[in-house]
């Protein structure tokens, strides 16, 4: 056993490297490194992704590669002060998840719920905006479904002073988290899928240099700061992000009619610009 044991860590040391799984319209970058984390950096059309997790090997030539997801929030809202009578909203990223749903409010109320987008409606909109007085928006409920008739329920208190708020859909949070075998051999790496098939995905390559000061750029990159700075009106505001107040379970019925914005609020115009913040 000891002697088994010794031979497939010796042969996992030549595991560590770079794979390139890059193909006509995906960039897919597989970097395993000695402390047993692994990084994909992938691409396709529009689409970036980064995903961070542990690896372990089964044997000398198996390994399983498991996610360990930081960004679990699927609502992430950011707020900053002001001395206006309204509070200007933003929504970004919502078009990915048309299922969600959103209420204002001092205390919940499950039927003031509606859809942020029409769930029928393919929009290509990555921002979306609503004013509202301080007094109707002193907190902000948003949702998504977990069953046909439960939501899970975020609450978000606004302070008195609050008058621009930047309210983000992560689409990586509904996401399942990536878990695959990989196989090694002819001094390649394949990945595994449940029914055994074995996909190509590059020639084993020594990590570049610097690889680790890239790599940390790189998550840096993707992590969804605490505070954002952006210029609205010729004046640079902070914006800082708040937690949920509350997280809970409801039963929800909402109207398919019934939605806050649909294909034809693409063009929208405001006073309240957008907020450029890191991509979630």
């Amino acid at each position: 056993m000891a002697i088994s044991t010794i031979s497939a860590q010796a042969q996992g040391d030549s595991i560590p490297g770079f794979y390139d799984g890059t193909r006509p319209e995906l960039v897919f970058h597989l970097y395993i490194l000695p402390n047993h984390t692994f990084y994909i950096e992938q691409m396709y059309g529009s689409e970036d992704r980064l995903i961070i997790g542990s690896w372990k090997a089964l044997d000398a030539s198996h390994i399983v590669l498991t996610e360990q997801r930081t960004q679990q929030d699927p609502f992430v809202v950011f707020t900053s002060p002001g001395s206006g009578k309204k509070r200007h909203f933003n929504f970004q990223y919502f078009d990915q998840n048309t299922e969600t749903a959103l209420a204002f409010g001092t205390t919940f109320d499950a039927k003031s719920l509606k859809y942020i987008h029409h769930p029928d409606e393919s929009s290509f909109s990555r921002t979306n905006f609503i004013d509202m007085s301080n007094d109707s928006a002193k907190a902000v409920y948003l949702s998504l479904p977990v069953t046909e008739t439960q939501h899970e329920v975020y609450s978000f208190d606004m302070h008195a002073n609050d008058e621009y708020v930047s309210i983000m859909y992560n689409p990586v949070s509904t996401m399942p988290n990536f878990e695959m075998k990989a196989v090694i051999k002819q001094d390649g790496l394949y990945l595994s899928d449940t029914s055994g098939r074995e996909d190509f995905v590059g020639k084993h390559q020594p990590l570049p240099p610097h690889y680790e000061q890239d790599l940390q750029e790189l998550k840096d990159s993707e992590n969804i700061p605490d505070t954002l700075h952006t210029e609205i009106e010729g004046k640079e505001r902070a914006f800082k992000r708040i937690a949920p107040t509350r997280r809970f379970t409801a039963e929800v019925t909402l109207d398919e009619q019934q939605a806050y914005f649909g294909a034809s609020d693409d063009e929208i115009k405001t006073s309240a610009p957008a907020i450029a913040p890191a991509k979630p």
